[in-house]
């Protein structure tokens, strides 16, 4: 389940967020650069402690 999430805009078309997942027995972040290429979204770095 989705418990938060964060939104920065770098620049035009780039996005980072930031996300707390949970699962039944813990928590996670997750963290991830989004950059508009072509008109698709790609994910460009991710990162999930």
């Amino acid at each position: 389940m989705v418990r938060s999430v964060r939104v920065c805009a770098v620049n035009d078309g780039v996005y980072e967020a930031s996300l707390v997942v949970s699962e039944e027995l813990r928590s996670r972040a997750v963290a991830m650069r989004l950059e508009g290429i072509n008109g698709t979204w790609r994910v460009t770095a991710l990162e999930i402690g």
